[in-house]
């Protein structure tokens, strides 16, 4: 039960500290497949911006 609190901790104070691109990256990077599978208005609304917001991040990256 402990590790999954600080697993949890870890992932909480990444999504703080983090900006949407580096979360954007961060979820390519750990589950490429969701983002062939899920809508991008809730890959954008998992990683905490609009879906106008992610369609210029993806457009940088």
């Amino acid at each position: 039960m402990t590790n999954v609190f600080l697993g949890q901790q870890t992932k909480l104070e990444a999504f703080t500290i983090n900006t949407p691109i580096v979360r954007y990256q961060n979820l390519i990077a750990t589950r490429p497949n969701l983002v062939q599978r899920i809508p991008q208005y809730q890959i954008a609304s998992y990683i905490g911006v609009t879906p106008e917001l992610l369609r210029r991040i993806r457009k940088k990256i």
